[in-house]
C-alpha cells in the first residue's frame, strides 16, 4: 500500500519481527524481491527485481522540533514513523492508468512504482500480478578499522550463512574428499532459535540419532581398518 501526506508518496511497509528500527532512519533505500507475471502462453512465473539505486528514505525528525521528552527517549511507531518517503506527489506522473490497462495492482501500489518494477524485471505493468518485495540498506559493506580488521555490512543472517555453508561443503566434495579422514556435514534448520523444540529444530530426534549414527559408524569403521 502507499499513502500521500505532505506533498509526499509514502510506502506502507509491515515491519517483521523485532527489529533494531531506529538503524532504519535516514539511510538510503531501496527495493529487491519477487514479482509473480502472467506469461504471454498463459500461466505465471517469477521474476527476481533487485532495484540497486536508491529509492526511499525514513528521515529522522531535527532536534529543534522535538519535544523534551522525544529527545531523550526515541519511540518509534512502526505504523506513523516507519513509512518511507517514495516521491513528491505529481499529478501527471502518478495518475493511475485504465483499469483495463493496468488492472487493480495500481489499486495498492504507487503506479510510478510498479513502472519502475517492471522495467527492473524486464516485463510490460499489465502483467504484473503480485508481488513480494522487501526495502534494504543500499550501503555497500565495508572493512574498517586501523588495519582493517573489522568487517561490517548489512544482512550478514541466517540466510548467508546457509548459502556460504553449502558451497563451503560443496567445495570440501570437490577438493578434499578422497583424502577426508572425517565426518562433514551441514546442517541447516528451519528456524533461527535451535533451542526451541518442534519438528524443525536442533533438539530433535532425528538429530541426535543422525548424530549418533554417523559417530558409531565412524568409529567402527576405522576400529577395523
Amino acid at each position: 500500500m502507499y499513502s500521500t501526506g505532505s506533498g509526499y508518496h509514502q510506502l506502507g511497509v509491515e515491519c517483521y519481527g523485532g527489529g533494531l528500527w531506529h538503524t532504519w532512519l535516514d539511510r538510503e533505500l531501496s527495493l529487491a524481491g519477487m514479482l509473480v507475471v502472467a506469461k504471454a502462453g498463459g500461466g505465471f512465473e517469477r521474476k527476481l527485481v533487485h532495484i540497486k539505486r536508491p529509492l526511499m528514505r525514513i528521515p529522522s525528525l531535527c532536534i529543534h522540533l522535538q519535544t523534551p521528552a522525544e529527545r531523550e527517549k526515541l519511540d518509534l511507531n512502526k505504523e506513523t514513523h516507519l513509512v518511507p518517503i517514495l516521491s513528491m506527489i505529481n499529478d501527471e506522473l502518478n495518475k493511475k492508468a485504465p483499469e483495463s490497462v493496468i488492472g487493480s495492482i495500481t489499486d495498492r501500489h504507487a503506479p510510478d512504482l510498479i513502472k519502475l518494477l517492471a522495467q527492473e524485471a524486464g516485463c510490460a505493468v499489465e502483467d504484473i500480478m503480485d508481488m513480494d518485495v522487501s526495502l534494504y540498506d543500499t550501503q555497500s559493506a565495508a572493512a574498517w578499522g586501523t588495519s582493517q580488521e573489522f568487517f561490517s555490512g548489512a544482512r550478514i543472517d541466517n540466510q548467508v550463512h546457509c548459502f556460504t555453508g553449502l558451497q563451503a561443503l560443496v567445495a570440501h566434495a570437490n577438493d578434499a574428499l578422497a583424502t577426508d579422514k572425517d565426518v562433514s556435514v551441514l546442517v541447516v534448520f528451519d528456524h533461527e532459535e535451535v533451542g526451541n523444540i518442534n519438528e524443525y529444530l536442533a533438539k530433535l530426534v532425528y538429530m541426535c540419532i543422525c548424530v549418533c549414527v554417523c559417530v558409531c559408524v565412524y568409529t567402527y569403521v576405522f576400529a577395523h581398518i
